[in-house]
C-alpha cells in the first residue's frame, strides 16, 4: 500500500472542492475599511488608525524573540488581541482629537493635547 502525500489525499476526497481565492484578507480589509469610512466620514482617518497595526505586530514579534518565546497558536491569538487594542486606542485618540477641533482648538493644539490626555 502506497502512502500518498496529503495534497493528493485531499484532492481525492469526495464532495465539493473548496474555492481558491487570491486572499481572504482582501474581503476583510474591504469590510473594515467600509466600517471605518462610515464611522469617520473619510478614508484618511481610517488608514491612520490601521497604520499602527504593523508596528504593534513588529513589537510583538521582537519582544517574543528577545524573551525566547516561541511563536505558537496562543501567541497568534495574543497578537490579534494586541492589534484590537491598538485599533481601539487609535479610534479613541482620533475621536478625542476631533472633539478638541470642534471645541475650537488649532490642529497642532488638538493633536498635542489628544496624544497626551486621550481618555
Amino acid at each position: 500500500m502506497a502512502i500518498l502525500p496529503r495534497s493528493k489525499v485531499a484532492s481525492m476526497a469526495p464532495g465539493p472542492k473548496p474555492k481558491k481565492s487570491i486572499s481572504q484578507f482582501g474581503g476583510t480589509a474591504r469590510h473594515t475599511g467600509a466600517i471605518q469610512f462610515a464611522m469617520f466620514g473619510n478614508v484618511k482617518d481610517g488608514l491612520l488608525v490601521v497604520s499602527g497595526i504593523p508596528f504593534i505586530l513588529t513589537y510583538g514579534i521582537v519582544s517574543s524573540w528577545l524573551r525566547s518565546i516561541s511563536i505558537s497558536i496562543s501567541a497568534a491569538v495574543r497578537f490579534i488581541a494586541l492589534s484590537g487594542v491598538a485599533v481601539l486606542n487609535g479610534l479613541v485618540t482620533i475621536t478625542f482629537i476631533r472633539e478638541l477641533r470642534e471645541q475650537g482648538r488649532t490642529l497642532d493644539e488638538a493633536i498635542h493635547e489628544g496624544a497626551l490626555d486621550s481618555p
